[in-house]
């Protein structure tokens, strides 16, 4: 179980989340157990920033709205963010399988939690024309498939131990961290990863459907990956070989 106060509550209303996590939470305190407590912000101009979210003191925030036609999330900082995208707009309204496949993709390795709305059995009434609320929107189970992979890969790395890197999407353990590990995505183009140093492999991950390139030693402390083609891609950097096992078929 899980708090969140209200649902896309506008900028003027953080005294009162700010207030409401506090009573929550003093309350909790009395008990056997607690819960995360979470906020987040509503769509448009008017919604609450992600300073404003994170100064109600919350444990969790929603990513707010921010574009209409791009996604450059910051990085997580000190605590579980999500990438929601009724709450964020953009790719919300999108039929474009890449748009999703490169939103979970960010949000992973910005250290997110990426949750897409979708229209799964029927169509939500009072919206017959929106993107998301299409049935047959071929970016739905491009989507899915992307999110889990990226499930997957989560589930077999130093997760807990690693922090999104500022000026890259990229996850990485601590430099003097036993099991080393780093998770790269590029929207294009090869990767650059430093602080290589240490019996370490690599292997490329296919973003829809986890299948993975065969593992090759890393040769330098600083080493450029090639990428496959001019598309978008992924690699892990780990201690382990293989770094990242197929996904079971």
């Amino acid at each position: 179980m899980i708090w969140e106060i209200g649902n896309e509550i506008p900028s003027a209303s953080i005294s009162w989340e700010t207030v409401a996590v506090r009573y929550l939470r003093e309350y909790e305190s009395t008990l056997p157990q607690q819960h995360l407590i979470g906020v987040n912000s509503g769509y448009g101009t008017g919604g609450a920033t992600v300073d404003e979210l994170i100064s109600t003191g919350a444990d969790f925030i929603s990513l707010p709205w921010a574009s209409e036609d791009s996604y450059e999330p910051p990085p997580a900082e000190d605590r579980p963010v999500l990438a929601d995208t009724d709450h964020m707009h953009y790719p919300l309204n999108t039929d474009d399988p890449a748009v999703k496949v490169d939103w979970a993709w960010k949000s992973f390795t910005r250290g997110m939690h990426p949750l897409d709305m979708e229209a799964i059995q029927v169509p939500l009434p009072g919206y017959p024309n929106e993107v998301w609320n299409q049935l047959d929107n071929p970016a739905f189970p491009a989507a899915r498939q992307a999110m889990a992979v990226v499930s997957h890969v989560a589930r077999h790395v130093p997760l807990a131990g690693m922090t999104p890197q500022t000026d890259a999407y990229v996850l990485a353990t601590a430099a003097r961290a036993a099991d080393k590990c780093w998770v790269a995505y590029s929207p294009s183009g090869d990767i650059t990863l430093s602080g290589l140093t240490g019996r370490l492999w690599w292997q490329t991950v296919d973003l829809q459907t986890g299948a993975t390139g065969t593992p090759a030693r890393v040769t330098k402390p600083r080493q450029t990956f090639p990428a496959p083609d001019d598309s978008a891609w992924a690699m892990v950097v780990s201690s382990q070989n293989p770094p990242i096992p197929p996904i079971p078929a």
